[in-house]
Formats: structure tokens, sequence, C-alpha cells
């Protein structure tokens, strides 16, 4: 889940799509599997992200694009009845500086992922925040990428 929710925001504000009213809708499915070591479980997920972003043009011919994310997910551990659903949202933002090609993105979530039954619901986060100098290079990059926890009943 880590790797794939760290070029799922790259992906978001790579393929777009136009909407009404000037929006710009991106939707995409992601499937994999994670460890969740409090239940000593191996969970399979399937997470559907869609988001709305609007961008706004400078005099520096520079642009600006702030958009909410939004998810379902499912999961399921394996060889077990165990299940959960989530649902969400989180801030999408990416400047960057017609003047000199600079830009910067930042992606949070925090999510609690229930459960279907008797057991612990779970807990997600994940941090993105990347800056890219007029040269296209990257020279800051934060990921706090997360892992599941169990949550106190």
């Amino acid at each position: 889940m880590k790797k794939t929710l760290f070029f799922a925001c790259v992906a978001l504000v790579t393929s777009v799509s136009f909407a009404g009213n000037g929006a710009i809708r991106q939707q995409f499915v992601e499937s994999d599997t994670d460890y969740v070591p409090c239940l000593d479980v191996t969970v399979m997920w399937t997470v559907i992200y869609s988001a709305v972003t609007h961008q706004v043009y400078d005099g520096s011919g520079g642009y600006h694009s702030i958009g909410n994310v939004r998810w379902t997910g499912e999961y399921d551990a394996v060889g077990s009845d165990m299940s959960w659903s989530s649902r969400g949202a989180g801030p999408l933002v990416f400047n960057f500086n017609g003047n000199n090609g600079q830009g910067r993105q930042t992606f949070r979530s925090n999510e609690v992922i229930f459960a279907n039954g008797d057991y612990p619901d779970l807990h997600f986060t994940f941090e993105f925040s990347g800056t890219q100098n007029a040269n296209g290079e990257l020279v800051t990059l934060r990921t706090d990428l997360g892992t599941f926890r169990c949550m106190p009943n």
C-alpha cells in the first residue's frame, strides 16, 4: 500500500480528464496486499480513488491546483473471515511557478478502516510532500508511508 499510494499521488497530477465547470476529474483503482502486525494477518485490499481539482492560473504563467481526493476501500484478511471497509477524503495541493519551473505537491490522508465484525478497526496514515526546483530535480521529499494499526475497541 505504501509504494502504491506514493505513485498514486503522482498519478493524480498526471492523469486527468476534464469535467464540467472548469474542474478536472481523475480516477483510478489500486489493489495490493499488506501485513497487519497487530492482528498477524495479511490483508488483500482494493481502493477506488476519485479526485476533482480546480486549477487557477496566475499572472506569472504559473498554476495552482487544489482538489479533494475521495476513496472507498474493501479489505479482506487472507485465510480468515475478517473484513473491513473504508471511506474517506483528503486534500491534494499542487503549486507550479511559471517563472522558474519550481513546483510543490502535497497529499495527506488519515484513515479509519471499519471492521465488518467483532474485531478491531484499523487505522492508516499517509503523507506525501515533494518540491522540485527550476531544473525539474526533486529537491525535497517527505513521505510518511504509514502502517496499519489496530484501533482500541
